[in-house]
Order: C-alpha cells, then sequence, then structure tokens
C-alpha cells in the first residue's frame, strides 16, 4: 500500500500526445481506461475537493490520507488506477 503522493517522471517523447495516450503509454493502461479518468474539473471531484495527488488538496486534514486507503476505493492495492465509489465507480489514479 502506497503511503505518500505518487509522483511520475514524464518520459521523453510525450511531447504532443494527447493525454490519454500519454497516460496509456506511461501506466499501461489502455486508452480507454486512460480517457476514463476522473478530472479534477468534473462537478463530483469539484464537489468532493478530489486532487490526483492528494497532498495538493488545500482542506487536507489529514496527511496520511491518500485514495489507497480510503474505505470508498476499490482499486488493487497498488495499482495505478482504481474505482472510487464516491465518484460514482469512476476511475482515478
Amino acid at each position: 500500500m502506497r503511503t505518500g503522493p505518487r509522483r511520475v517522471a514524464v518520459p521523453e517523447g510525450l511531447d504532443g500526445e494527447r493525454l490519454d495516450a500519454a497516460l496509456a503509454r506511461m501506466f499501461g493502461l489502455s486508452r480507454a481506461t486512460a480517457a476514463e479518468l476522473v478530472s479534477e474539473s468534473d462537478p463530483k471531484a469539484v464537489a468532493l475537493k478530489y486532487k490526483a495527488d492528494a497532498t495538493k488538496s488545500p482542506d487536507r486534514k489529514d496527511p496520511a490520507a491518500i485514495c489507497d486507503n480510503c474505505n470508498l476505493y476499490t482499486g488493487k492495492p497498488g495499482a495505478a488506477t482504481g474505482a472510487c465509489a464516491a465518484l460514482g465507480e469512476r476511475r482515478q489514479a
């Protein structure tokens, strides 16, 4: 189980790639899965103050709280993405 923020270096050669294609190549996901990831600007995500990097949430109260250790996260431990019940089972990274 991860206990901190996820930081990923962007590999060379992804300049100008569509976001779904770049994510698919970086994380070994299908482009369809990458395209399904929740955006921080999604209305539900905004209402819940979701941030892909939990450490950047301005209202964060528990420094140990991340998606992986939340009861609403249904992804497998260590997976690059997983579904979130609070976000309507949409995938998040």
